[in-house]
């Protein structure tokens, strides 16, 4: 059971304290002055070379650290407030499917950035026959447009542990 937890700390981060969780409260009330996620460039210093790491103990599952800033973190928790998914107490999820905000196409356009950018091949011994150049997501899904059509946004309050989401996945975990 340890052996889990810490595969999850190590994955996906410590969770937050209450001191960061009540800090962002406190500062998510107003619209932030630039988002990250409203299609900037990698010129405007989005992005610093993204590395992706395979999670091996868990088939498929990659991580790409220091993919957003803290700043770029909160904006993008503050788009995803203002859209009232989470008004409700007993709402922890929401998940859409077509159209998506707008903020999400922005987020969109980052991650294919950080996909193609980055070092993506950080351990080039393949051992399955399934690996391509691009094993985190096939060229013929980097290619589409939208990216991505469906999205599901969970909110945990500090302290609560995740879920083992569904195998075909990209998920961003603030820590």
């Amino acid at each position: 059971m340890e052996d889990k937890a810490t595969l999850i700390r190590q994955v996906f981060g410590d969770s937050s304290d209450d001191d960061d969780y009540q800090n962002y409260e406190l500062n998510s009330r107003s619209e932030p002055e630039s988002s990250p996620v409203a299609g900037e460039s990698a010129d405007a210093g989005l992005f610093r070379n993204p590395g992706w790491e395979r999670v091996k103990e868990i088939r498929g599952l990659w991580i790409c650290r220091d993919f957003l800033t803290h700043v770029q973190q909160l904006s993008l928790l503050s788009a995803i407030q203002n859209e009232g998914w989470f008004l409700q107490e007993s709402h922890n999820q929401a998940m859409r499917f077509g159209d998506l905000p707008g903020w999400v196409n922005g987020l969109s356009y980052s991650i294919r950035e950080a996909l193609l950018s980055g070092d993506n091949l950080s351990e080039p011994s393949f051992t399955s026959e399934e690996e391509t150049l691009f094993p985190i997501l096939p060229l013929e899904l980097l290619g589409r447009e939208p990216l991505f059509d469906q999205l599901i946004v969970n909110l945990y309050h500090p302290g609560q542990v995740g879920h083992v989401p569904p195998l075909s996945f990209v998920t961003i975990a603030f820590e």
